[in-house]
């Protein structure tokens, strides 16, 4: 994969079993952590509700 990008950026989209994966073999420069809220489910009950 690195010989592929030729020096430039990979993203990496997934959960932590893949970013540590890349992290033991020391593939990692940098890390972004992005978080989303996800809804609860009493949120989602009233939605269907109407």
């Amino acid at each position: 994969m690195t010989a592929a990008a030729r020096g430039r950026n990979i993203r990496l989209v997934g959960g932590g079993e893949l970013v540590g994966a890349f992290a033991d073999r020391g593939l990692l420069d940098e890390l972004v952590l992005a978080l989303h809220r996800s809804p609860s489910a009493r949120a989602r009950r009233c939605r269907r509700d109407g």
